[in-house]
């Protein structure tokens, strides 16, 4: 019998609307308490294991690719993820559009009826969102510097090699990252 996972997903889209809900708190006042806990436990519940009962492992891609890029250039975790995701949304979403499609409803708000039309709609959506709320845009914000393509395709290459499969929802090859990298380097 095959089990919907509907509260699952649900319960990741909570906590997505959450976080989005705080962080514009946030950007209108620092220091919201309220605001602050309500992301530190969305946070715990996140990253505490809750969300993948039942689903199995989440799609580490985008945290496996910005994991590469820290070190070398110094710059944050999160914020590195903030200008890789929307790149990697944009590749994947019309290969999976029934995924994206779901996002861009339930998160974004879309109206589209068809899938195709939805995940991309839902896409450029929340890269407007991102966008609004301050966020990085590409990696010469974040690391003060261009980064020379010699070096993307060598941490490319690096991240294929040091992980058995990078993504669950679509495997990215070595070309498919040095390809998002690049795109990274680009305004949205």
């Amino acid at each position: 019998m095959h089990v919907p996972q509907d509260y699952q997903k649900r319960l990741s889209e909570a906590l997505i609307l959450s976080a989005m809900a705080c962080v514009e708190l946030l950007q209108k006042n620092p220091r919201d308490l309220h605001a602050r806990g309500e992301i530190a436990w969305i946070s715990v519940v996140a990253w505490g294991g809750l969300t993948k009962i039942g689903r199995g492992a989440p799609d580490m891609a985008c945290h496996t690719c910005a994991e590469a890029l820290v070190p070398y250039f110094d710059i944050h975790h999160g914020a590195a993820l903030g200008v890789i995701t929307p790149r990697w949304m944009r590749w994947a979403a019309p290969k999976k559009p029934a995924v994206f499609a779901r996002f861009a409803r339930n998160i974004m708000g879309v109206t589209a009826t068809d899938d195709s039309k939805a995940a991309i709609e839902g896409v450029e959506r929340y890269i407007a969102w991102l966008e609004k709320v301050g966020a990085p845009d590409t990696y010469v914000e974040l690391a003060g510097r261009k980064i020379p393509d010699e070096k993307l395709r060598e941490i490319s290459e690096r991240v294929r090699a040091e992980n058995p499969t990078v993504g669950r929802l679509i495997e990215l090859d070595t070309e498919d990252i040095f390809d998002i990298f690049k795109a990274c380097c680009s305004p949205l």
